[in-house]
């Protein structure tokens, strides 16, 4: 004859072997064995299912306790309660603790503990504070599980001062601190940023005679790892056979990853052939992403595709971190051609690209100024069951910008609605920069009048300005500058500069000059382009008094004078000055360490013959060699020349 004790042990040893369904076919054949399940049946049920994380089931059998009339006690409650908890119901886990007065059943340490770890591993560090406050209002003295369970929350909240001050509390509340104290605060410190503090944590478990594991020095790697701080963390690493602990797969590759944040390619690469064989560890995937992460950011897109092509298949598959790492490095030297075979590879090798890999394929091609590349690659988007986004039309638009191929660039941006994408402040720039490379003007001054409000920025604003000043447009040049201070950009030196060297074209000094003195007024900081083009101006316009001006404003804002800013201011003497400032200032050249080239030289020649010195004339054609003989036999045969 069955008796209820002995069927309980049968529940007991099926709740350890996981066979929580046998349990509960037990539970409902008891009643045709004219058997009734007592509180300890359900308990050692509610206890089966919460060890194979079957929280609804548990949360049944505790319901049916009071439907047959059963008075629940503090285990099973605190069973029901952890198996809510492994189910990430905190809400219901603290429904149920709040219950138990309700129930006649009074909670213990064990019940808040479990309610404490449902918060935790729902990342409600509040709510596990406040029951840790309710523990204490109780008198209920609070465990190491407890503290460490709140020491969790707060970490998987990113909350490292909680976690630290709950850390020298727990002397306080009579909880010795542990490794899994330490581990949770460096957890919660790495995840901050804090990896000083980590790695004093680290140390403070040997002063604290806490044997850290190698989870610890893991959490102190992980920190150091996040950070960047790849000398720390190589020397943390050489440090755990030191203290006895053997480094991991986990520890060197947070190793490998400080490495490459770092751009530190040469100890990634070390640790990887060197260190990781010596400690008889295998490197993984992970490992040699790592690597080739480290290697492209470095500029070594050779070594990369080295050892994507070569090494890491013999380890294992590529993934697509792995293409990624070696379609960044293609990305960062232009390398189209290989980025598009790599693109290619995935598809073969079922491997999904993402759009980080697409952005890498089309931006290599916008470097290597390969338009149709980029475009074949955009197009091949949708084919791949992804969604273009503006970074991958921004690329395509600028590559065919780069080609002068302004009006591919204007259609991308006109089809960008239909495909769902928001045309950004870059889309806009691109375009403008392939109108201004191709000399549309017009077109660039119009886009940049449809702009939406608060679109247009320094850069869009360049474009313009830029393409008016190649075509002369030096009006609409001068109404732009006026414009960006409405619509609230910052003016630049390059867009005074740019001004003004249209205005010089147009032969329009005193604008020129006007501008550059407008310079300081709106707190513009000149710079040798915008005083070149001044002098320029000045030139063109016959004053070479004026050029001596600039020449000295240029010296009072501390600007060093280069041989075009000479040049120009050599050629305004010579247009209407005397023939002793062109030889002052050529002799002055050495002196201000500024080289003096064939032109230069030139209008020395010229000024020693109009001055009647025709031995200096010699001395200077023979110091500048053909190219100045060659100007001055040019400038012989016009007819103002002769006489």
């Amino acid at each position: 004859h069955l008796h209820v004790r002995s069927l309980d042990k049968a529940l007991v040893a099926l709740g350890r072997s996981a066979q929580w369904q046998r349990v509960l076919e037990v539970l409902c054949s008891m009643p045709a064995w004219r058997l009734l399940p007592d509180l300890l049946s359900y308990s050692h049920g509610i206890s089966a299912a919460e060890k194979a994380g079957q929280w609804e089931v548990a949360l049944q059998l505790h319901a049916e306790v009071f439907e047959v009339h059963l008075q629940p006690d503090v285990v099973s409650v605190s069973s029901c309660i952890s198996a809510l908890a492994r189910g990430g119901e905190w809400q219901k886990a603290l429904q149920l603790l709040s219950a138990m007065p309700e129930a006649a059943v009074e909670a213990n340490i064990v019940s808040f503990n479990a309610a404490i770890t449902a918060c935790e591993k729902s990342c409600r560090w509040q709510k596990a504070g406040q029951l840790l406050e309710d523990l204490e209002r109780m008198h209920v003295e609070p465990t190491g599980i407890t503290c460490n369970a709140v020491i969790s929350a707060c970490e998987k909240a990113g909350l490292w001062v909680e976690a630290l001050e709950l850390l020298w509390e727990l002397p306080a509340r009579a909880v010795e601190r542990d490794a899994i104290s330490y581990n949770a605060s460096m957890s919660a410190c790495s995840k901050a940023g804090q990896w000083e503090l980590a790695v004093s944590l680290l140390s403070g478990m040997s002063a604290g005679r806490i044997l850290p594991s190698v989870i610890s020095a893991n959490a102190a790697l992980s920190a150091c790892e996040k950070a960047g701080q790849w000398q720390m963390s190589l020397h943390l690493l050489k440090r755990m056979p030191e203290a006895g602990l053997q480094p991991d797969l986990i520890s060197c590759n947070a190793s490998l990853s400080a490495c490459e944040k770092a751009r530190q390619w040469e100890q990634a690469l070390h640790l990887l052939l060197v260190g990781m064989p010596s400690l008889g560890l295998s490197a993984d995937l992970i490992s040699y992403n790592a690597v080739m992460r480290a290697t492209a950011s470095g500029g070594r897109w050779r070594l990369a595709l080295h050892l994507f092509s070569e090494i890491l298949p013999s380890i294992a598959q590529a993934d697509v971190i792995s293409f990624g790492a070696c379609l960044a490095c293609c990305a960062e030297d232009g390398k189209w051609q290989a980025a598009v075979q790599l693109l290619s590879d995935m598809a073969t090798s079922d491997v999904e690209p993402n759009s980080i890999c697409i952005h890498s394929g089309i931006s290599a091609c916008e470097k290597a100024g390969q338009w149709r590349a980029a475009l074949q690659l955009l197009s091949d988007i949708p084919e791949a069951a992804m969604q273009a986004d503006s970074i991958s039309f921004n690329a395509s638009i600028s590559a065919c910008g780069q080609a002068s191929r302004w009006q591919e660039a204007l259609f991308l941006l006109s089809v960008m609605p239909a495909a769902e994408v928001d045309a950004d402040v870059t889309s806009f720039s691109a375009c403008l920069a392939a109108c201004e490379r191709a000399g549309q003007w017009q077109l660039a001054s119009l886009i940049l009048s449809r702009m939406p409000a608060g679109r247009a920025n320094l850069i869009s604003f360049l474009a313009v300005i830029g393409a008016c000043e190649r075509d002369g447009q030096w009006e609409l040049a001068l109404q732009l500058l006026s414009e960006m201070s409405a619509r609230e950009v910052e003016s630049h030196v390059t867009a005074f500069s740019a001004c003004i060297s249209s205005v010089a074209r147009a032969a329009q000094w005193q604008r020129a000059l006007q501008l550059f003195a407008d310079m300081s007024a709106s707190a513009v900081q000149t710079n040798v382009i915008s005083l070149n083009a001044a002098i320029t101006a000045c030139e063109r316009g016959g004053q070479w008094r004026q050029a001596l001006a600039v020449i000295a404003a240029g010296g009072s804002l501390r600007l060093s004078l280069n041989t075009i800013s000479l040049n120009s201011a050599l050629g305004a003497f010579e247009a209407t000055g005397p023939w002793s400032q062109t030889l002052r200032w050529l002799l002055a050249m050495p002196s201000a360490r500024v080289p003096a080239d064939a032109l230069s030289r030139s209008f020395g020649v010229r000024a020693a013959a109009r001055a009647g010195f025709p031995r200096v004339a010699t001395e200077l054609i023979e110091a500048a060699a053909l190219p100045a003989m060659d100007i001055l036999r040019r400038r012989s045969e016009e007819p103002s020349a002769t006489g």
